[in-house]
């Protein structure tokens, strides 16, 4: 019974904390075939993560608490790694899990329900979550996960390229690269599809540097017939660390492109400490120019711009989109004053009406991109929109 009332307080705890940081947390209610001696106990307290904790509720039954979980599926895999050692052991372990996102009104109705799905586990079930909407989410993140990795390791996902517009002449004068994963049974999947599950896994500089080298590749190719400045969106943890610096260094010299055309495309988050500095100096020292993205939507964007020589700002396509508003057009035109202060160039994203395009010349804004233009293209078709070179 003391052992259960433990359980309680730390239920209660951690729900407290979860709703005063709008985080989750979850309770894992585990039975096994064998005994919880002490030494396996340290060995599955090592499957966890720091802010969680293992409580013993007899000889061959525990509790796992988990806090702070960013997406339901972090408690499953936290479920599959204390499956995994205990396989070591040749000991199974059944799993009943609550989850908060399903809204328990306290720890007594949290702690029942992890009770009630163990005892209701089948025969061929090792894990499940109360909620079965949430449990089919989770599966469905790890897998996605899997199939992204996969995907990487096979160089599956593509860059295609947005074309950038200098107003003035109407012309072509760069490109925004942007990856597109090819999935195999979902068809073309979109950044917003894949992007967050790859940055909450751990993948997003490898995929960043993959598309990267995708893109270099083809902006060697296109320099040989014309010179175009070529955009690549970058995450801030390539800057946060010298050795993700220095492996981002060494697929930009080893790529034969002209560097002097690359732009950087980072948002104020990379400038604000001051190791993303240091970075982006190291970056800037060969060459290599930086965008200020999403300019006009942070919370300290006008102080990045001392922060650091950006280039260019990149106005914030929920601007452009709500440009008819007064508030929004004096918006933009008061950047584009910033701008042109610094002697910055400016990119208007998301352009879709010949109306926006005329207003922005009027205000004087340098450059643009948007599906008035051309979607995002695959290599062919950026390579034939460079060879007819249309006029806006």
């Amino acid at each position: 019974m003391r052992e259960r009332e433990r359980v309680l307080r730390r239920l209660d705890q951690g729900l407290a904390r979860a709703r005063r940081r709008t985080r989750d947390m979850a309770l894992l209610l585990v039975s096994m075939n064998g005994e919880l001696t002490h030494d396996l106990e340290r060995e599955l307290e090592g499957q966890l993560r720091r802010e969680d904790d293992l409580l013993p509720l007899g000889p061959d039954r525990f509790a796992a608490v988990a806090e702070d979980l960013r997406h339901v599926s972090d408690v499953l895999r936290i479920s599959r790694r204390l499956r995994q050692k205990s396989d070591q052991h040749g000991l199974e372990l059944r799993i009943g899990i609550t989850h908060s996102a399903t809204f328990y009104s306290d720890a007594l109705a949290m702690l029942e329900a992890a009770e009630s799905t163990l005892a209701s586990l089948g025969s061929d079930e090792l894990e499940r979550l109360a909620n079965p909407q949430l449990h089919a989410e989770a599966a469905g993140r790890i897998e996605l996960e899997a199939e992204l990795g996969l995907a990487m390791e096979r160089n599956q996902l593509q860059v295609y390229y947005q074309p950038i517009v200098e107003l003035s002449q109407g012309r072509v004068c760069g490109f925004e690269a942007l990856v597109r994963w090819p999935h195999p049974s979902r068809g073309i999947l979109l950044p917003a599809e894949f992007l967050k599950v790859a940055d909450e896994s751990g993948l997003m500089t490898r995929l960043d540097l993959m598309v990267m080298r995708q893109a270099l590749a083809r902006l060697r190719i296109w320099s040989d017939t014309r010179p175009v400045r070529l955009s690549v969106n970058l995450c801030p943890e390539h800057f946060t660390d010298p050795e993700r610096t220095d492996a981002l260094m060494t697929v930009l010299q080893e790529s034969g492109a002209p560097l002097g055309h690359v732009r950087l495309d980072v948002r104020e988050e990379a400038v604000t400490d001051q190791t993303r500095q240091s970075s982006l100096k190291r970056l800037h020292d060969v060459d290599i120019g930086f965008h200020l993205d999403n300019f006009g939507m942070g919370t300290s964007s006008f102080l990045c711009l001392r922060s650091f020589p950006f280039e260019c700002l990149k106005v914030d396509r929920s601007l452009i989109f709500e440009m008819e508003s007064e508030e929004s057009c004096e918006l933009i035109a008061s950047v584009l004053k910033v701008a042109a202060t610094m002697k910055m160039r400016t990119i208007a994203e998301g352009v879709t009406t010949h109306a926006q395009l005329e207003e922005l010349r009027a205000l004087g804004c340098r450059e643009a991109q948007g599906y008035l233009f051309a979607p995002p293209l695959d290599e062919e078709g950026a390579t034939r929109i460079l060879a007819e070179d249309p006029r806006w």
